[in-house]
């Protein structure tokens, strides 16, 4: 047990009562290393870890700082999560539910609760944000359909010299896809995609 005595830490009040068990601090000196006295941590530290404590559980309540991304970064995430930036008929659905809530048209249910949701806060306090944002993601949806547009007339571009080498519209008119198939600018001619071998 005498080599567990040196493993246990020092008794505070051992200099008060003269050293350990109430012996001369003198007396146990050869026993082995000199005992240390731990001292009380600082109370400024704990006061410190204290006031942290405090400032996390405020942070959870409700009147503190919003907890959610930005209104707008959540009507960007709640228009995607929707689908409504699959394609181009989604995003051209979008623009159509949107065009008008700048104004005094009601907000899309769907896309209103998502970025309530997302947000943490109450209607009221994200709607007038939302009709802020409506000009800015109009507009990205209609250069989204542009780009897009772009990029399936650039693929199209071979099927397009086919049918104009098939020398199908008189006139020379360009092509453009049209359901299953493809129609002449003109309007007048159209061949399936099956007819082309597609």
């Amino acid at each position: 047990m005498a080599n567990f005595d040196r493993l246990r830490p020092p008794d505070p009040l051992a200099n008060k009562r003269g050293g350990p068990d109430g012996l001369d601090a003198e007396a146990g000196a050869d026993d082995g290393p000199p005992v240390q006295e731990a001292e009380p941590p600082p109370q400024e530290e704990v006061e410190v870890e204290e006031r942290f404590e405090e400032l996390r559980v405020n942070a959870d309540d409700d009147d503190g700082p919003p907890k959610g991304p930005s209104v707008a970064a959540a009507l960007q995430e709640a228009c995607v999560e929707l689908g409504y930036d699959a394609d181009n008929k989604k995003r051209k659905e979008l623009i159509g539910k949107l065009h008008g809530c700048e104004g005094d048209k009601d907000f899309p249910g769907d896309i209103l609760a998502l970025v309530i949701a997302k947000t943490s806060k109450k209607k009221h306090e994200v709607l007038d944000e939302l009709r802020e944002q409506v000009t800015a993601v109009l507009e990205a949806m209609r250069e989204a359909i542009h780009q897009a547009e772009q990029e399936q007339y650039k693929k199209d571009a071979p099927i397009r010299e086919k049918l104009k080498e098939m020398a199908l519209c008189p006139a020379g008119f360009d092509w453009h896809r049209d359901g299953c198939g493809w129609r002449c600018n003109g309007g007048s001619h159209y061949m399936s995609n099956e007819d082309l071998g597609f």
